[in-house]
Formats: structure tokens, sequence, C-alpha cells
């Protein structure tokens, strides 16, 4: 799939447009140890894009993508990244470099997308990832404190405690525990509820 979007991103070369990697693909890349079966990419949906995509042989349906006979789906949720989030330039086997979301700001995504949702799949995403080494520690903190998701982060540390030695979390604990940091959230004068 990261060859699809450096083959998207030497595509677009002449434009002023790069796909950025997001979603499920930039857990991927850094973990290893996820996988998901659709690469999500902000990128605009304006006619130059559109054409060149459909040059590389992508089918759209509304604003999915596809390449026939392969399963792999292109998705653009967006056009632009968060004024909190940050790209990275990866190196791909082969030379190519394409951009992605620093792990940091995935790992910010997947506890605000739990405390919002109380899902155990991006759980389990944020606690892999926060496993992983390499973490800018520093970063990650400024960036969870900016979203006003410090709590969350604290709670998702002990979390990864517990799964390194082996703990599997329940669903009713994971969704006490995402209403509890939602009412922590919520009655947080220093959080702008805006």
């Amino acid at each position: 799939m990261l060859r699809v979007v450096a083959a998207v991103d030497r595509a677009l070369a002449d434009l002023r447009f790069r796909p950025v990697v997001v979603g499920g693909l930039v857990v991927e890349y850094w973990t290893r140890d996820y996988a998901t079966d659709d690469i999500d990419v902000l990128l605009p949906s304006s006619e130059e894009v559109l054409s060149r995509l459909d040059e590389l042989g992508f089918e759209r349906s509304g604003r999915l993508f596809s390449l026939p006979d392969q399963d792999i789906i292109w998705e653009m949720p967006g056009d632009h990244l968060d004024p909190l989030d940050t790209a990275v330039e990866v190196p791909l086997p082969g030379g190519d470099r394409i951009l992605m979301l620093r792990r940091e700001d995935i790992i910010v995504h997947r506890i605000d997308e739990f405390v919002g949702t109380g899902h155990i799949d991006p759980a389990n995403q944020a606690t892999v990832l926060l496993n992983q080494a390499g973490i800018d520690r520093e970063a990650l903190t400024e960036r969870a404190q900016a979203s006003g998701l410090l709590d969350a982060l604290d709670a998702f540390e002990r979390l990864r405690l517990r799964a390194r030695e082996g703990a599997v979390f329940e669903t009713d604990e994971l969704h006490v525990l995402a209403r509890d940091l939602r009412s922590k959230m919520f009655n947080d004068p220093k959080i702008d509820k805006g």
C-alpha cells in the first residue's frame, strides 16, 4: 500500500499537492503490529488530482477509489492536516519517500477516538503505538495537552504498562474508562469546550 502512495506522489510531482498518509496505514507503518485494508490520505479532490488518479487506473465510487483486480481502497477524508498535526517524510525500500502523519499525532488521534467512542480498536492501537521505541515523549505530551487529552494520555500510559504485563482489557472496562475521561474533560475549566 505504501508503494501505491509513492506512485501517486510521483504522479502528482508537478502539482503543488502531496498525499499525506493518515489513519490505519500510519498505525501499521509505525507498529508493524496492525493491518489495515485501506489507504487514507489527505489530498484535495481537485480536477488535477482526480485526473491523475484516473490515469493511474483508480476507479471512483463517491469518496472511495479502488484499483481494479487489487484489494486496495484509497480514501481522501480531507485535504489538509489539523493545525496541531505534523507530517513527516518516511523512507520506503527502493528510495521513495512519502509523507505520513507523525507517530505522536496518530497516538493522540487514536486516544481521542477512544475517548469519544469507548471502542476497543483505537484503545488497542494507541496502546501498541505507545509501546514502540522512538516515541518523542515530550512532543507526545505537548500534543496531548494541546488537544485537551493529557489525562487520557496518562490513562493510556497506565494501560500500556498493564498490557506489557499481559493484561487483556475487557470492553466494559474500556467503556467505563472512556466515560470517566469524557466526564473529566467536560468538567475541566481549563479545557475550551467551544
